[in-house]
């Protein structure tokens, strides 16, 4: 079963993506982290995250900032960068953190 969800994992990403991002462009801050922290929750067996999860980490962290919460938005941002560059909108947001 858990091979299941790994084989969708790509799919789920990109679904829960763009939930996120509709729910971020449309002020519904809290319903956009919510889709989001599922996609994040389980880091790679090294511990580090996925891959695949420097998208979705890179928008909670912008969207935690944009809610006032910089410590959690500073871990999300430091994550994603750890597996892919980040954006010029998350390297602005770390540094206000």
């Amino acid at each position: 079963m858990k091979d299941d969800l790994r084989s969708d994992a790509p799919k789920l990403i990109r679904h829960g993506l763009k939930v996120a991002a509709e729910n971020y462009h449309a002020g519904r801050l809290s319903e956009a982290v919510a889709a989001l922290e599922p996609l994040v929750a389980e880091p790679a067996a090294d511990g580090l995250p996925a891959p695949n999860q420097a998208k979705p980490l890179e928008l909670l962290g912008q969207i935690l900032h944009d809610l006032g919460r910089p410590q959690e938005a500073a871990d999300a941002i430091e994550k994603a960068s750890l597996v892919s560059p980040i954006g010029n909108s998350a390297r602005i947001a770390l540094a206000s953190c």
